[in-house]
């Protein structure tokens, strides 16, 4: 898949640019299952990074006092409800501030070529990133 089209699936969720042919109707469970699968083979070839995990633990968390406050009525329970969604959302503003413009322009200047965002596939820009980071942490 094109690096063009996997932000523009994460940026506005139109799971149709899984899709190799645009079609005014789509198979939106075939759309689905292809972002699925290929979330996982991003995943297992590049882990989750430490901010997203923490998006996740957040998520977690407030589901499980969501539950308790279910089963035992606490109305005092909300209050931590609130805290871990204040927390959650002042995470999500940091991880929505990285732009992907940025990160190709510096990654650019880091390979000294341009990259075409419709031609580099999501592994070879991410593996371009790892490079990248890792000569940064050993320089």
């Amino acid at each position: 898949m094109p690096i063009y089209n996997w932000f523009k699936v994460n940026s506005t969720g139109d799971l149709r640019f899984c899709l190799i042919k645009h079609k005014s109707k789509y198979d939106n469970l075939k759309a689905k299952q292809s972002f699925d699968a290929l979330y996982n083979e991003y995943i297992e070839t590049f882990g989750i990074g430490e901010t997203y995990t923490k998006v996740l633990e957040l998520k977690a968390r407030i589901l499980d006092l969501k539950i308790e406050r279910e089963l035992t009525e606490d109305a005092f329970i909300e209050n931590f409800i609130n805290m871990a969604e204040i927390d959650l959302a002042a995470l999500n503003s940091l991880t929505n501030k990285t732009n992907t413009n940025e990160v190709k322009v510096h990654l650019e200047k880091y390979l000294g070529f341009r990259l075409n965002e419709k031609e580099v596939s999501v592994k070879e820009y991410y593996t371009y990133l790892n490079v990248m980071a890792t000569d940064r942490i050993a320089a």
